[in-house]
């Protein structure tokens, strides 16, 4: 039964493959006949043309519809299926972007006294004040639920990134592997220290990754600028490119806090001077989130 199924299928398929032979004979043929208009191949050439007709009029016999007309049904389809694809790419960047935001703003939280909106604010303007030590900021940020709020996103929102940026066929590949391998480095070590180390050991290992953390935040950064340059638009361009600067200048921050003297300085510092140091991080990865997002409706 199924022999009478797929047999009109097969056939298709085999006009459509004879009909692209003997189309790419014909143009060798006239290729030929611009140096050399014997009658030998202009009556070859004339019987390749007859020849594909006859193939033509078969494939439309078959299906109800011309060659060109099945192109173009064919061509609409792809544009069709790569269009939903880079849909649900721009959808993932959308989340992952907007998740890794978030993530880094729990981790704000945690370096200032209190953890209301008020109390950010209160922070930046003067009249807030940080957390004591790195103890008691790292211990807020894997105490609980908070280590969920801050791991889940960073290393979740990551990844949405790096399979949205892979999915979007709008772009060639290999800025793609830029953009989303950016996001992985430069989040990922955040969210490896934390999750990775015990109780006993994470502010050694939190504080020790400082460099670590600092080198991955300019190459991340550095990566997402150089992807940038192939996005479409230059809205997309400046967006993304800000968003890898941003990445940078944080890391460049991190960087600069581990030329202090001595260790109890750099670990008082880095509390103090966390969120100074990832508000870029928070803009960047919104900024990117909402690049994708316009770029869903367009």
């Amino acid at each position: 039964m199924s022999y009478f199924v797929e047999d009109p299928r097969r056939m298709r398929t085999k006009l459509r493959l004879d009909l692209k032979d003997v189309r790419k004979q014909i143009e060798d043929m006239e290729e030929l006949l611009k140096s050399d208009k014997s009658a030998e191949n202009v009556e070859a050439h004339q019987k390749l043309v007859d020849y594909e007709e006859k193939l033509k009029d078969q494939y439309q016999k078959m299906t109800g519809l011309s060659v060109d007309q099945a192109s173009n049904l064919e061509d609409k389809y792809k544009k069709e299926e790569k269009k939903s694809k880079s849909k649900f790419a721009l959808l993932l960047g959308f989340l992952g972007g907007m998740l890794v935001s978030y993530g880094f703003y729990n981790t704000l939280l945690h370096s200032i006294v209190g953890f209301g909106p008020m109390d950010v604010l209160g922070y930046f303007t003067g009249t807030g004040g940080s957390t004591a030590s790195l103890d008691l900021f790292v211990a807020g940020m894997i105490y609980g639920n908070s280590l969920y709020l801050i791991v889940g996103p960073l290393l979740g929102g990551a990844l949405f990134v790096f399979l949205g940026s892979i999915l979007d066929r709008s772009r060639s590949f290999f800025p793609r592997l830029l953009e989303g391998t950016g996001f992985l480095i430069s989040v990922g070590l955040m969210g490896y220290v934390l999750f990775g180390a015990d109780t006993q050991t994470v502010t050694l290992a939190f504080l020790g990754s400082i460099l670590l953390l600092a080198a991955t935040m300019l190459a991340g950064g550095a990566l997402l600028s150089l992807a940038s340059f192939s996005n479409k638009g230059g809205l997309s361009k400046i967006s993304n490119l800000l968003a890898g600067i941003l990445f940078i200048y944080s890391g460049a921050q991190l960087y600069l806090l581990t030329m202090l003297p001595t260790i109890d300085d750099k670990a008082l510092e880095l509390v103090y001077q966390w969120p100074w140091i990832i508000i870029p991080v928070i803009l960047g990865a919104a900024l990117f989130g909402i690049n994708r997002f316009f770029r869903l409706f367009r």
